[in-house]
């Protein structure tokens, strides 16, 4: 990775896709997050973290990026 692609990162549809059913449904069960194949992207640049019992929590990054997206 140069350092060009630390700062930018263009998510994928399956992405945003699941940053977005978080964010409206809240933390995701490891069961299906397996089923639904999370970029681990997601986890990597802060996007997404880890909660209680290993389910996945959006974080203020990942709010923000679907606001940047979407606007």
């Amino acid at each position: 990775m140069t350092s060009n692609d630390a700062l930018h990162f263009d998510p994928t549809q399956d992405e945003l896709d699941v940053l977005k059913h978080i964010e409206m449904t809240g933390p995701m069960a490891i069961e299906v997050a397996l089923k639904r194949h999370i970029s681990p992207r997601l986890t990597e640049r802060g996007y997404l973290a880890r909660g209680e019992g290993g389910s996945y929590v959006i974080t203020a990054n990942g709010r923000d990026l679907i606001r940047r997206v979407e606007s």
